[in-house]
C-alpha cells in the first residue's frame, strides 16, 4: 500500500467518521475511538424508543390495566431487545432504526389519541355529574337516562354507559374494553376499575 491510497483511505475516513482521538505521531488520524453517525443515529433512536415505552406506563396502566400493561410493557421491552440484536448487524442498522421508529410512533400516537380521549371523557363526564346532580336537586332523583343532557362532544358518547339504577353511577373508557373502566358514582366520586 502506497502512502498516496492511504492518504486518500484518511481523507475517506476522516469524511464519514467522525473522529475522537487525536492524531498520531506521524500524523494520520487514530483508528482507535471513532464514532459513525449512524452510531449515534442508532443510539438516539434507541435512547428514544426507551423513553417513550418509559414515558407511556401511566397511561398504559389506565388505558389497559395492570395486566394489559405489564403485557404491552413486556412486549415493548422484547421488541427492543430483539431490535438491540438486529443493531449489531451493520446491514441491518437502517433497517432496524426505520422498524423502531415505525413501530415506537404506532404505538406512541395509539396511546396519545386513547390517552386525549380519555382526558375529554373525564371532563365531559364531570358535566353529566353536574347533570345529574341538578337534575337530582329539581326532581328528588336520578335521571332514568341521558336523553335530557346535551353533550358538550357528542362523539364520546359511544364510550360513556350510563346506569340509573345504581345510582345514577356513569362507566366510560375511551375504547370498548370490559376489563378495565372508569367510573363516576354521585356519593364517591371517580373510581378506577382495573382488570
Amino acid at each position: 500500500m502506497t502512502f498516496q491510497s492511504d492518504s486518500r483511505q484518511n481523507a475517506k475516513t476522516t469524511l464519514t467518521h467522525w473522529q475522537v482521538a487525536g492524531r498520531a505521531s506521524d500524523g494520520r488520524v487514530s483508528n482507535r475511538i471513532q464514532f459513525r453517525l449512524s452510531h449515534l443515529f442508532v443510539a438516539t433512536t434507541v435512547l428514544a424508543a426507551i423513553m417513550m415505552w418509559v414515558a407511556s406506563w401511566r397511561t398504559s396502566y389506565e388505558l389497559h390495566g395492570a395486566v394489559g400493561s405489564a403485557s404491552v410493557i413486556f412486549f415493548g421491552g422484547l421488541f427492543l431487545m430483539v431490535s438491540l440484536f438486529f443493531l449489531a448487524f451493520r446491514r441491518l442498522r437502517i433497517f432496524t432504526c426505520i422498524v423502531i421508529v415505525c413501530v415506537s410512533s404506532f404505538f406512541g400516537v395509539r396511546d396519545a389519541v386513547y390517552a386525549k380521549r380519555l382526558r375529554d371523557l373525564k371532563t365531559e363526564v364531570s358535566h353529566i355529574a353536574a347533570f345529574i346532580d341538578q337534575h337530582k336537586a329539581k326532581y328528588g332523583k336520578v335521571p332514568s337516562d341521558l336523553s335530557a343532557y346535551a353533550y358538550h362532544q357528542p362523539e364520546l358518547q359511544q364510550y360513556i354507559e350510563y346506569n340509573a339504577y345504581s345510582l345514577g353511577s356513569i362507566r366510560f373508557h375511551p375504547f370498548r374494553y370490559t376489563g378495565v373502566s372508569h367510573w363516576w358514582y354521585p356519593d364517591s366520586g371517580y373510581y378506577f376499575e382495573d382488570d
